[in-house]
């Protein structure tokens, strides 16, 4: 006697689904049926699993703190405000976020997002989901390599005490985060001071491992200091949609990154991007591409060289020789092929001192009528002179 086939509510609505494909007639019981019967069910135990794993829910909290209730009013970031509630709505709208839950100026206080974080959402969430953590506003503790993050409610007297110390967030997130995949993006470093501390708040490189696939994004590498940059626009955009550049209608990690450091033109920051993650880690499902936002201009400094120097050497007055050195620094073209130096910011206002005082070395032969010619060389040094008339 052959086996009797499994009569459960799943293997019947196989059974019915084999029934409608070949037919009332084809015995169920034939072994060569029976064998047909496990390779579906085997492929749906094993595959549906694995597909709606990669899905998961998706769910954005969106912190933006541009006004605090204690800090002085001229440390306010009215962009903040405005950054997060539009990113708020792209992700609601064209990113594929199941829920956002933004956290704007009053509301975001460190009890809401503390609460919010670590209490409210961990028990609505799986191992499948993905979470985006977005933050704009201050931030203190990254030039020294213990950052926090300013709530609404930060009390200047008291930091270490009524800021979000990222240390001990990524912790807590660590044991409370169901989730798999975590991505934590910060635009938290501005060229503020509150007393004696610098407004630098953490960038990618503070956050450790979080989850398996943790992603974390920063407007600037660390020791920048950038006044205003277009991060917050870029990366509404790009989660929008605008990063998609391999046109599968989802953005990935690699894809967000690669969309905000070609685009941030002449802000002298530098996205910065870490964490244990797949590249192809998708960040935002979308139903817009590159082809519905405004043509981005390309970055002009590229074929730039550089840096070019000369040395000029003029006759002034009754054929006595005069010297100077001129100098020509073009700090965004070489910014641009060193985005990993962490020293840049070091480098940049280091030059730019010298140029000014070169500049002025070679005006005096200048202005005494002689002419400085120089040549860009592949190396991007080079070499004038300059003659009386």
């Amino acid at each position: 006697m052959p086996a009797s086939l499994p009569r459960s509510p799943f293997h019947r609505a196989i059974l019915a689904g084999l029934r409608f494909h070949l037919g009332e007639s084809v015995p169920l019981s034939s072994p060569g049926l029976r064998r047909r019967l496990l390779a579906v069910v085997a492929s749906a135990l094993l595959v549906a699993p694995a597909s709606a794993r990669a899905e998961g829910k998706r769910v954005a909290v969106v912190i933006g703190v541009g006004s605090h209730a204690k800090l002085d009013a001229d440390l306010a970031l009215p962009g903040a405000t405005g950054t997060a509630a539009q990113l708020s709505l792209a992700l609601d709208q064209h990113g594929g976020y199941d829920q956002v839950l933004p956290l704007i100026d009053a509301v975001a206080t460190r009890t809401a997002i503390e609460d919010l974080l670590l209490r409210t959402l961990p028990p609505q969430l799986g191992a499948e989901d993905t979470l985006l953590v977005y933050f704009v506003g201050h931030g203190v503790g990254g030039d020294f390599g213990e950052p926090y993050l300013l709530p609404y409610d930060v009390d200047p007297d008291d930091v270490q005490a009524t800021a979000i110390s990222v240390e001990s967030l990524s912790s807590s997130l660590r044991n409370a985060l169901p989730v798999g995949n975590l991505v934590v993006v910060t635009d938290a470093v501005h060229d503020m001071r509150m007393g004696d501390l610098v407004l630098m708040g953490p960038n990618a490189k503070s956050w450790p491992d979080i989850t398996e696939e943790f992603f974390s994004l920063s407007a600037c590498s660390p020791k920048q200091m950038p006044k205003d940059t277009p991060f917050g626009q870029l990366v509404t955009d790009g989660l929008s949609g605008a990063a998609d550049t391999s046109g599968d209608g989802t953005v990935s990690a690699n894809e967000l990154h690669r969309f905000v450091l070609d685009h941030m033109g002449e802000a002298k920051a530098h996205p910065a991007e870490s964490g244990s993650y797949n590249p192809e880690l998708v960040v935002a499902r979308v139903t817009q591409g590159p082809q519905d936002f405004a043509a981005y201009a390309e970055p002009e400094h590229n074929a730039r060289p550089r840096r070019i120097a000369g040395l000029a050497i003029a006759g002034v007055g009754l054929g006595v020789l005069g010297g100077g050195l001129a100098f020509y620094f073009d700090g965004i073209s070489i910014q641009s092929q060193v985005r990993d130096d962490e020293q840049i910011e070091a480098r940049y206002r280091r030059d730019l001192q010298w140029s000014k005082i070169m500049y002025g070395a070679s005006a005096v032969p200048l202005v005494a009528g002689g002419t400085l010619m120089v040549w860009p060389s592949p190396s991007g040094a080079a070499i004038g002179w300059s003659t009386t008339f």
